[in-house]
């Protein structure tokens, strides 16, 4: 079983048609086990003069399932995070990838908050959290992730794309720097997991900067996310919420 810092046991046990994305955290012939299943349901779209659709969509869902591996959280608790990611022929109980441009995009949406609209317009690749205010991610919310369609052809590009956004999807907020979203950056940190990764000029090598390496602490706030149901902060969001207490406790 594994402790959080205060030394509770966690359970988590977020499985059923309500929820996108499950989640189990298991016991398994003495091991920690993380199970994370998720089906993907790529909304259909005219596809672009030049794009292959089959490479496009492994390498998405490639991304997502670099999520798995064996990690140590809570002071050196041993876990394996298991994904189980399906692409699926129907968007019920699904995770949304949409690769439209804005214009089908918002005319198809049925509620397109102010923050959507302005993520639509720029032309970036974003996640939905299914709720006005990413602060207000929760479990059962639907997700959906838009990917510019520009990055579509770009292999490696598309995979560390998908592996950030995968990270929204499972309550992680981003490392990065983005003045629009009142996001300074961490460029300044006590964090020994991110340390060693910083690039220089505000930037990590990490997934939730850059769609790099997933660290102990990025599976922290994943389990957190889900145990709580709380978003999970690596920084405040125009100076609002608060920071995941697994920031600072690395491992």
């Amino acid at each position: 079983m594994i402790k959080d810092f205060q030394g509770n046991v966690i359970q988590i046990d977020k499985r059923g048609a309500e929820y996108p994305v499950d989640v189990l955290l298991k016991e398994e012939n003495g091991k920690n086990i993380l199970l994370i299943s998720a089906r993907i349901f790529f909304v259909p779209f005219e596809i672009p003069v030049g794009v292959k659709i089959h490479p496009w969509k492994e390498n998405i869902l490639k991304g997502f399932r670099q999520w798995a591996g064996h990690y140590q959280v809570f002071g050196g608790q041993q876990v394996e995070v298991r994904l189980d990611i399906k692409e699926t022929d129907a968007y019920d109980d699904a995770v949304l990838v949409w690769t439209a441009d804005k214009t089908v995009e918002k005319t198809v949406l049925d509620v397109v908050s102010r923050e959507v609209d302005l993520w639509l317009d720029s032309g970036k690749t974003f996640t939905d959290v299914g709720a006005p205010d990413e602060l207000d991610w929760k479990p059962h919310l639907p997700k959906s992730i838009h990917f510019a369609r520009w990055t579509l052809n770009q292999p490696n590009l598309v995979t560390k794309i998908a592996k950030h956004e995968f990270g929204h999807v499972l309550g992680v907020g981003s490392v990065y720097r983005d003045i629009r979203k009142g996001l300074k950056g961490i460029h300044v940190t006590t964090q020994e997991d991110l340390k060693h990764n910083y690039l220089g000029y505000h930037k990590f090598n990490c997934v939730m900067e850059s769609g790099g390496p997933v660290t102990n602490n990025d599976i922290e706030m994943v389990i957190l996310a889900f145990y709580k149901e709380e978003y999970q902060q690596y920084q405040l969001v125009r100076g609002r919420g608060k920071v995941s207490e697994a920031v600072g406790n690395g491992d």
